[in-house]
């Protein structure tokens, strides 16, 4: 009886164990996402001719309107 006891409260403890919260499974998300998307850009500039690398620290040409006639 006492072995049962015993085993139950064991289960039950082993089942109290708090959900991560929201921020918990968010960051967790996000920084997967992160090494994918680095791991993605690794192989992209892998595969590209070393004269098509864009430079790491030059952002994109933004779009200019054109002028209004």
């Amino acid at each position: 009886m006492r072995a049962g006891a015993a085993v139950l409260t064991l289960v039950a403890l082993a089942a109290c164990q708090q959900e991560p919260t929201f921020d918990e499974r968010y960051d967790t998300a996000q920084d997967k996402i992160e090494g994918m998307a680095r791991d993605i850009d690794g192989e992209l500039e892998a595969s590209l001719p070393p004269e098509e690398t864009p430079a790491a620290d030059t952002a994109p040409d933004e779009v200019q309107p054109e002028p209004s006639e």
